[in-house]
């Protein structure tokens, strides 16, 4: 399995799956774009373990983010996934790595995006693995 990984982009297919290589493929690039809006300078306020999961992971806040806010795991290419509503004292979420409907998330990339009112105040990625 190959996935594209750089900091602040998003990439098309998520991965891509080879089985049993014996010759060079062709025609397997990936497609990137740049993700707009994210704000680094709070990267510290967040932290996720264990990242990479394989069966869900704990958000954990610095601090509260003093409003209400939201919390979105979502597919690269912005597919919501999970969403929680923060209160201005949250400071910890627990995803059991679960979709909105129960089902299991598939192995793959997906952003951890926080944000209070229509600002963005961290994005930051986890990895589930099988």
């Amino acid at each position: 399995r190959v996935v594209a990984l750089k900091e602040g982009h998003t990439f098309f297919p998520e991965q891509r799956t080879f089985e049993k290589l014996k010759t060079n493929m062709t025609l397997q690039d990936f497609k990137g774009a740049v993700i707009s809006a994210l704000r680094y300078e709070k990267r510290g306020f967040v932290k996720i373990y264990p990242n990479p999961t394989n069966n869900g992971t704990i958000i954990q806040l610095e601090r509260g983010t003093g409003t209400q806010g939201t919390l979105e795991i979502t597919t690269l290419q912005g597919g919501l996934i999970k969403s929680y509503r923060l209160g201005a004292t949250t400071s910890q979420i627990y995803w059991n790595g679960k979709d909105e409907s129960g089902a299991q998330a598939p192995p793959g990339v997906y952003l951890c995006r926080i944000t209070t009112g229509k600002q963005i105040i961290a994005t930051l990625k986890i990895v589930v693995i099988k």
